[in-house]
C-alpha cells in the first residue's frame, strides 16, 4: 500500500500532509523525516490526515512519538481529521484526549 507525505512550513508551523495508508511500511520513512525536522528546531506541527485512507497502530505510534518530542520543546501537534472513520480510531483509542483534532487545516492553524 502506498503512502505519500509532504512537510510544508508556514511561519513557525510545519504542516505535515499525509495521504494513502499510514502503516508499518510507511511509518519509518515518515518518522525519520519528522525526527529530522524536530532536530532542526521545529516544535509546532499540524498533521493533515484529510487524504489518509487508513492509519494503523504504526501510524499512531509515529504521531505519539512526534508529540513526545515537541512537548519537550513546549511545542504542539494538532491533527486535521475530517474523516469520521479515522476520527473513530482516535476516539476509540482515547487519542482524541491527547491530540487536538480539527475538521479543517484553517481551524488547526488558527
Amino acid at each position: 500500500m502506498k503512502s505519500n507525505f509532504v512537510i510544508e512550513t508556514r511561519g513557525p508551523t510545519h504542516i505535515v500532509l499525509l495521504g494513502g495508508t499510514i502503516g508499518l511500511e510507511q511509518a519509518d520513512d515518515i518518522s525519520s523525516a519528522l525526527r529530522k525536522t524536530v532536530a532542526e528546531g521545529a516544535a509546532e506541527f499540524v498533521v493533515d490526515l484529510t487524504d489518509v485512507d487508513l492509519i494503523t497502530s504504526d501510524g499512531l505510534r509515529v504521531l505519539l512519538e512526534l508529540r513526545h518530542r515537541v512537548i519537550k520543546r513546549d511545542g504542539f501537534v494538532r491533527l486535521v481529521c475530517p474523516n469520521p472513520l479515522l476520527y473513530e480510531i482516535f476516539s476509540t483509542t482515547k487519542l482524541d484526549q491527547i491530540f487536538p483534532i480539527f475538521s479543517s487545516r484553517d481551524e488547526a492553524l488558527a
